[in-house]
């Protein structure tokens, strides 16, 4: 019974880490993604005349 029950806490230890990293992820991507596509654009404009 010791090994299920240790079994059980780490799945659901397991579960909770992955819970947060999704959250925390969320929280991160949320501003980061905002102010990367604006840098993006200037550049990938900016790169396209001097390609041409």
């Amino acid at each position: 019974m010791m090994v299920v029950c240790s079994f059980s806490a780490l799945v659901r230890a397991a579960l909770f880490i992955v819970a947060v990293a999704l959250v925390a992820g969320v929280s991160l991507a949320g501003p980061s993604t905002p102010s990367g596509t604006p840098g993006q654009g200037p550049a990938v404009a900016t790169s396209e005349p001097v390609e041409h």
